[in-house]
C-alpha cells in the first residue's frame, strides 16, 4: 500500500498545504491504485476523481493474506489532464493500458473533509465540487449500516472543503414542527446534476426514514421507499428528485408524469440545450433496467421514452457521456445475470435509436465506474472487472483509462504532445529553442514537459516529489 498513490504522505513534511500554494503530485498512472466507486466529474478538459476503494490483500504478522476494503484518502483529488494524454495514442481505439499517462494528486486537507467514501455522487456547481451521500468505511461510527447523508463542498479557488452543516432537534422540537429544517435520509448509487446553480439529485439506495437518526428531521415527500426483501437492515431503493440550493438548503421536487420507478446504480446525462435530463437503467431489486425517462427542468414532468427497435440489455453500474448534440455514448455495466458487460452503444436523440457499436470501440467488461465526455470524445475510468456480488472470488478492480474516440485531436495537439514527451527535457534545459514561440503555445509546452517529468521522477519513489509545475488549480486548467 505505501507504493500506491492516494495512500501516502506527498512530502517530507507530511504534506502541509497553504491555501497560497498547491500541493500537487504528478504521478505516472502506473502508481495509482485500482478503483471502483468513486465519482468523476468534467471540469475544463480534465476528469475530477475522488473517492472510491478496492479490496486488497495484506500479508499478516504470521504471513497470512488478510483482505481488507483500501479506500482512497479524502484529501486527495485526482486529476486526469486529456490534452497532455491524449497525445500518448491520438487515434488509438480501445482501451489503455496506462503506459505514458499521467496523473495529477491536488491535496485537499484543510476544511471539514469528509470520510472516506464510496458510492458517493458528485456534481461541480460554481467552481465547487459538491459532494453527497455515500457510504463509508468500517472507522466511521458504529451503525450497523454505514449509508451517509452529508454534504461536503471542495472550493477548487482555495482546495477547501466545507461540510453543510445538518440541524439536530429535541423530540419536543420535532413534534411541534416548528422553524424545522429537514435534510435527505442516508443514500449511496444515487445520480446527480448541475442546473442553474443548484445541484440535483435522484434515486439512491439507503436505510428506511423510519428507521433513521430520531434527531433529524428528513424530506419523505415526493417519493417511494421500496425495502429491499433481500436486506435484514429494512434497506430500501427510491424515486426521490432533491435539490440542494446553496443560497437556500435541501427540498424535495414535487413531479409529474410518468415518473421512474426506485432505483440505484442508474445514469443521468444533461441535455441543457432541450432544458431536459436523460435518466437511463440502474437496479430495482434484482431487476435491473434499460428504461428510458426525460425529466423536463422547467416543469419537473417525467416522460417515458419508448423504443421498438433494438435496445441494450438492462443493467446497472454503467456509464453515459454525451459526445454531441444529437448522440450519447453508453459503455459496459452489471447484468442481469450479474456479469460485467463490455458492450458500447450509441443513442440517438433525435431518432430514439439504439445502435451497438463494433467490439474494436470496447474493452474488457466492467462495472461501478465513472465515465465523462472531454472534447468529443468518451472517457471511461475504473471500476470492477468481475462479478461484485461474488462471494466465492476476489474481485478484479482497475485503474486504466478506456477511451471511445469519435473526435480527433487537432493537429496542434498532437504535434504540442509529441514534442513534449520526446523532447520536453531537452526543451527545458534550452528554452531559447522556444523562446520565439507564441507566449500560450511556449507555456503549454514548458508546463507539460514539466509535468512529464515529474511524472518520471516519482515512478518508482517511495516519497514522491511534489510538482513545481503546478502552483494553483488554474495551471491544471491551462495545461
Amino acid at each position: 500500500m505505501n507504493n500506491v498513490a492516494g495512500y501516502e504522505p506527498v512530502a517530507d513534511d507530511g504534506g502541509a498545504s497553504s491555501s497560497s500554494t498547491t500541493m500537487a503530485v504528478v504521478w505516472p498512472a502506473s502508481r495509482l491504485s485500482p478503483v471502483a466507486g468513486h465519482v468523476g466529474v468534467k471540469f475544463g478538459q480534465t476528469l475530477l476523481v475522488w473517492g472510491g476503494y478496492y479490496h486488497m490483500e495484506e500479508e499478516d504478522d504470521d504471513g497470512a493474506l488478510t483482505l481488507f476494503e483500501g479506500y482512497r484518502s479524502p484529501t486527495s483529488l485526482f486529476v486526469y489532464p486529456a490534452a497532455v494524454n491524449d497525445g500518448c495514442s491520438p487515434n488509438k481505439l480501445g482501451p489503455r493500458n496506462g503506459e505514458g499517462d499521467v496523473w495529477i494528486e491536488v491535496k485537499a486537507m484543510e476544511g471539514d473533509v469528509p470520510p472516506k467514501n464510496s458510492g458517493a455522487c458528485a456534481v461541480l456547481c460554481n467552481r465547487k465540487l459538491i459532494v453527497f451521500g455515500g457510504f463509508t468505511d468500517r472507522s466511521y461510527g458504529a451503525s450497523e449500516d454505514r449509508s451517509l447523508n452529508l454534504l461536503y463542498e471542495l472550493d477548487l479557488s482555495t482546495l477547501q472543503w466545507k461540510r453543510v452543516p445538518y440541524r439536530s432537534y429535541s423530540h419536543e422540537e420535532l413534534k411541534a414542527e416548528k422553524d424545522i429544517e429537514k435534510v435527505p435520509t442516508p443514500r449511496h448509487k444515487m445520480v446527480g446534476w448541475e442546473w442553474d446553480g443548484k445541484a440535483y439529485f435522484f434515486g439512491g439506495f439507503g436505510p428506511l426514514p423510519s428507521i433513521c437518526s430520531r434527531q433529524f428531521s428528513f424530506l419523505t415527500d415526493h417519493a417511494q421507499f421500496t425495502v429491499d426483501p433481500s436486506s435484514s437492515y429494512a434497506l430500501s431503493w427510491n424515486n426521490q428528485l432533491l435539490c440542494y440550493d446553496p443560497n437556500a438548503f435541501w427540498s424535495a421536487v414535487p413531479c409529474g408524469g410518468t415518473i421512474p420507478s426506485p432505483r440505484a446504480a442508474a445514469v443521468v446525462v444533461k441535455l441543457t440545450d432541450r432544458n431536459q435530463v436523460l435518466l437511463f437503467g440502474g437496479r430495482h431489486n434484482d431487476l435491473r433496467l434499460n428504461d428510458i425517462f426525460l425529466l423536463d427542468m422547467t416543469s419537473f414532468v417525467w416522460t417515458e421514452i419508448t423504443i421498438s427497435s433494438m435496445v441494450p440489455q438492462g443493467r446497472s453500474w454503467m456509464s453515459m457521456a454525451r459526445v454531441d448534440q444529437d448522440r450519447l455514448i453508453m459503455y459496459g455495466g452489471f447484468s442481469n445475470d450479474l456479469t460485467p458487460l463490455s458492450d458500447a452503444w450509441e443513442l440517438d436523440t433525435t431518432r430514439w435509436e439504439w445502435r451497438q457499436l463494433p467490439d474494436s470501440l470496447s474493452g474488457k467488461g466492467r462495472l461501478w465506474h465513472v465515465g465523462t465526455e472531454i472534447d468529443g470524445n468518451a472517457y471511461v475510468y475504473g471500476g470492477v472487472q468481475s462479478n461484485i456480488l461474488s462471494q466465492n472470488e476476489v474481485c478484479q478492480y482497475c485503474s486504466d483509462m478506456l477511451i471511445l474516440p469519435f473526435k480527433p485531436r487537432t493537429l496542434v495537439e498532437q504535434c504540442l504532445n509529441q514534442l513534449c514527451r520526446s523532447y520536453g527535457s531537452v526543451l527545458l534545459e534550452n528554452r531559447w529553442l522556444i523562446e520565439q514561440l507564441p507566449r500560450d503555445v511556449r507555456v503549454r509546452i514548458e508546463k507539460r514537459s514539466a509535468l512529464l517529468q515529474d511524472a518520471r521522477t516519482n515512478q518508482f519513489k517511495a516519497r514522491p516529489v511534489p510538482s513545481t509545475a503546478i502552483t494553483s488549480f488554474a495551471d491544471i486548467l491551462a495545461l
